[in-house]
C-alpha cells in the first residue's frame, strides 16, 4: 500500500498529461484505461527524456514528490512541465476511507495483521495515529496531499461519483480514445451502505476536515 509496492505513474509527453493516482480512488480503472496511451518504455534506449521523470516506484506518487525528483531523473528545468496537465480522481473521504478497511481486510491481512475486523474500531484507531503500521499506508493520507501544489490552471480534477462522465470529458479534452471497461461496484456513495457510526463519521470529518474543503465533498 506504500509507494514501494510498485508500478508507474503515467505520464503522456505526446498529450502533455500525468496521471496522479490517488489510492483508492478508482484508479485501477482509470489506470487500465489512461496505460495504453501512456509514454512506452519510459527509461529506455531512446526514450523521451521527459519520461525518465517516473519510475517502477512512482505509481502512488504525489505531485510534490513528483515535483521534487523531477530534475535529477530527467536533466531538464521545470520548465518542462509548464504545458502539462496533472489528471487525479478524488471519491468521498468516507467511502474511500471504507472502501480501504474492506481492502486491507480481504487482501492485506498476512501484511497488517494488526487492522481491526470493525471500521469503526480502525478510524479509532486511525485517528489515535499510534500504531506503527499505519504511517506506511499511503491510502489513510489526505488525497489533498497528493495534488498539493498543482497550479490550478494545470490540474484536471475528476470525481469517482462521476467517473464515466467525467473520464468522457477527459477523453475529450485529450484527444484520447481511451475507455473505462470496468468500473469497481464498491465506488458506489457511501451514503447508500456506509457502515460507518455517527461518532465515526465526526472523526474522519475532523482528520479530513482538508479534503472536505478542498474537495467539495459534505459529510
Amino acid at each position: 500500500m506504500d509507494r514501494q509496492a510498485g508500478g508507474r505513474m503515467i505520464i503522456n509527453p505526446d498529450k502533455c498529461f500525468v496521471f496522479i493516482h490517488i489510492p483508492k480512488c478508482a484508479g485501477t480503472s482509470l489506470r487500465s484505461a489512461l496505460q495504453p496511451v501512456a509514454s512506452a518504455a519510459p527509461n529506455g534506449q531512446g526514450a523521451v527524456p521527459i519520461s525518465r521523470a517516473v519510475n517502477a516506484n512512482t505509481k502512488h506518487e504525489s505531485f510534490l514528490e513528483f515535483h521534487a525528483a523531477f530534475q535529477q531523473r530527467t536533466g531538464l528545468g521545470l520548465e518542462a512541465l509548464a504545458n502539462y496537465k496533472f489528471i487525479a480522481f478524488s471519491r468521498h473521504p468516507f467511502a474511500r476511507f471504507c472502501s480501504l478497511h474492506a481492502y486491507l481486510l480481504k487482501t492485506h491481512a498476512n501484511i497488517y495483521p494488526d487492522v481491526p475486523q470493525g471500521v469503526d474500531d480502525f478510524v479509532v484507531e486511525f485517528c489515535r495515529g499510534e500504531k506503527a503500521y499505519l504511517q506506511k499506508i499511503r491510502s489513510l493520507k489526505t488525497q489533498f496531499s497528493f495534488v498539493e501544489g498543482v497550479p490550478p490552471e494545470n490540474l484536471v480534477l475528476g470525481k469517482t461519483e462521476d467517473i464515466g462522465r467525467d473520464f468522457e470529458m477527459l477523453a475529450e479534452m485529450f484527444q484520447l480514445t481511451a475507455k473505462l471497461e470496468h468500473l469497481n461496484a464498491s465506488r458506489s456513495l457511501y451514503q447508500e451502505q456506509s457502515p460507518l457510526s455517527p461518532s465515526s463519521k465526526r472523526l474522519l470529518e475532523e482528520k479530513y476536515r482538508q479534503d472536505f474543503a478542498y474537495l467539495g465533498y459534505q459529510p
